[in-house]
């Protein structure tokens, strides 16, 4: 198995978060999104996202990934705009190509504050991933970065990485895909990454990351070598930390890929 994902309802009264992976013989597709706008907005603008993202990757014949992305977003916006409400959606979105040597172009697309990180087979020692924060044991690196009011304070140093979930603002978003308008230019949201066999990437909502006190609790879970196993830590890690109060309780999603060539295969 090289692919798990899951996603709970936490305290909320509905979920509003979908995630949807899938492939062909030479590329693989995972999309993520979290609903805004209130219950039925909510839910349908995060399906907006994922039909729209899947259903183009299966007419993406030619396209280069920076048109793909922006072609699906254009279309997502565009159909939410169709329904006559308010609503909107994060995104965070993989699109991983298998190369002739051994090694997986992986293509990155979020917009909001829903994340993909990457979990390296080995430690990078002295080196760097450019367009990537490093994190725990420099095995763990977050490829995104949050679309939030409170996004910058991290980046100039003034807040913990750890620590944003508890930061006044962090849930004001600048960018998503919304009903109106975008504030962030899309070819801004897109990065390019060469990753190897072992390697694993893991996308998630807030309602997952929220419950983190420090990376090196992920980095932990991501290290485990059974991916099943994998997926029902996860879970338990986000139910316990509702259950303990130590997160807000949002719904939360995640998609855990580990590159090989069994991915590819039937």
């Amino acid at each position: 198995m090289s692919i798990v994902y899951g996603k709970g309802v936490g305290l909320r009264k509905s979920q509003q978060d979908e995630v949807k992976v899938v492939k062909t013989k030479e590329k693989i597709l995972a999309v993520l999104s979290d609903g805004m706008g209130g219950h039925d907005c909510g839910e349908r603008a995060s399906e907006i996202v994922v039909e729209t993202f899947t259903r183009r990757f299966f007419s993406m014949d030619g396209m280069d990934p920076e048109a793909f992305f922006k072609t699906s977003f254009l279309l997502a916006q565009a159909e939410m705009m169709g329904t006559g409400k308010a609503m909107g959606a994060t995104v965070a979105s993989v699109l991983i190509e298998k190369q002739k040597n051994g090694l997986f172009a992986t293509h990155v697309f979020w917009l909001g504050d829903s994340r993909v990180y990457l979990l390296t087979k080995t430690p990078k020692n002295n080196e760097t991933i450019p367009g990537a924060i490093a994190l725990s044991k420099r095995r763990l690196w977050l490829l995104t970065e949050d679309d939030s009011e409170v996004w910058q304070e991290v980046i100039n140093g003034e807040i913990p990485l750890d620590k944003i979930s508890r930061a006044e603002g962090r849930n004001v978003l600048k960018a998503g895909v919304f009903s109106g308008y975008l504030l962030a230019p899309v070819e801004r949201k897109i990065k390019t990454f060469t990753l190897q066999e072992g390697d694993k990437l893991f996308l998630c909502s807030d309602g997952v990351w929220e419950c983190l006190s420090t990376h090196e609790e992920l980095g932990k879970l991501l290290s485990e070598a059974d991916l099943k196993r994998a997926e029902e830590k996860i879970i338990g890690f986000v139910e316990k930390s509702i259950k303990e109060k130590s997160c807000s309780g949002d719904n939360y999603s995640f998609v855990l890929i580990e590159l090989n060539e069994e991915l590819f295969s039937a």
